[in-house]
């Protein structure tokens, strides 16, 4: 297994995201929720809330692409990266020539795969849609939100003429995006090729060790990790397996963000509050009821209990965080697994501090 980072790449892939900071503040609440109250690096705060001020004059046309749900995977953007992959690209206008370069009916026919890809977990045959009223009734169907469904109804109405108003936008946003990119004061590509460093000899161990045992990573049967370092977005932590190889994004501030996670939860009564308060939701209990059953997908959690993908997978988040489950990608998708021996231990401790008796037998 061979991991790649790729420093154009990475550029790119802050700038066809840099919108979404328009929505920074929800954003921040729920990392802070999610970690702990003041993780949060004050310079990134400061950094992302001028970012919003500055694309506020856009909010029209951001809300036309970008959700502000980040756990949605129906934006258009997320689409845009099933559909056509980074991979190697250096260049922003070579993506978009790319891009470009198919004719409607083809640039259809790909966004259509990729919105299949992001809903349907089994194998779904994009020949199942012929024509475009087996499309709408497609799209119809999903049983996602009506403004997601608005979304992906609007792009696959006449996809070129929503991929040029996206691009427009891009260009209108790069002097903020440029003047806040270019003043970062961290080293990102030595953050990136010391990443891929360690990841060489034993990258399940290493992501292991550098996230105190949150997250586990399969490298599957590939023959390359692409890995992006991401500068605006300091909180991610994706794996975006596809058929050829892994994409592995990594927001710069995490590995200090897991140690400052793992320092707190040094105090095991602070951990054991904050663990307690994420199971203090029904939907989070019974989602956690589920993976227990062997539910892993975020689909069919989200079906059994009648509510969004998205609002699951922000519980999720919150799980992964608090070390209630541990993320495992193991085929090629996102799975879960219970930290049986965290809960354990976890209420063998709230029985000692609660001075419970010793049953008695006969």
């Amino acid at each position: 297994m061979k991991f790649i980072y790729q420093k154009e790449t990475s550029k790119i892939y802050d700038y066809i995201l840099f919108p979404r900071l328009y929505y920074i503040d929800n954003e921040i609440e729920k990392v802070e929720e999610n970690f702990y109250e003041g993780i949060l690096d004050k310079k990134y705060i400061e950094l992302a809330k001028s970012a919003k001020e500055k694309l506020s004059p856009y909010k029209n046309v951001i809300d036309k692409f970008y959700h502000e749900d980040i756990y949605s995977n129906y934006d258009f953007v997320n689409i845009l990266f099933y559909a056509f992959p980074l991979e190697d690209i250096k260049d922003f206008e070579e993506y978009f020539e790319k891009i470009n370069s198919y004719n409607g009916t083809d640039l259809k026919r790909i966004l259509l795969n990729a919105i299949i890809k992001a809903y349907d977990e089994e194998t779904t045959k994009i020949e199942n849609y012929s024509n475009d009223a087996d499309v709408l009734n497609f799209i119809n169907k999903l049983e996602i939100e009506p403004k997601y469904k608005w979304t992906l109804l609007l792009m696959m109405q006449s996809p070129q003429t929503y991929v040029k108003d996206f691009f427009d936008l891009l260009t209108s946003v790069k002097p903020i995006f440029d003047s806040l990119y270019n003043n970062k004061d961290v080293n990102l590509i030595e953050i990136g090729e010391e990443l891929v460093t360690k990841l060489k000899d034993n990258p399940e161990e290493t992501i292991k060790e550098i996230t105190y045992g949150s997250v586990s990573f399969n490298v599957l049967d590939m023959d390359v990790t692409y890995v992006y370092v991401s500068y605006f977005f300091p909180y991610t932590l994706r794996v975006i397996s596809l058929e050829k190889y892994n994409y592995f994004i990594w927001g710069y501030t995490l590995e200090e963000t897991f140690k400052k996670v793992n320092q707190i939860n040094q105090d095991k009564q602070i951990q054991r509050v904050k663990i307690f308060k994420a199971l203090g939701d029904n939907t989070r209990y019974n989602t956690l009821k589920l993976i227990a059953e062997g539910t892993s997908s975020t689909k069919k959690i989200a079906n059994a209990l009648d509510v969004s993908s998205a609002t699951i997978s922000y519980h999720l988040n919150e799980f992964v965080n608090t070390g209630i489950i541990n993320i495992d990608n193991r085929n090629r998708k996102a799975g879960y697994v219970i930290n049986y021996d965290l809960l354990n231990n976890i209420f063998e401790d709230l029985k000692n501090d609660l001075l419970f008796p010793n049953k008695k037998t006969d």
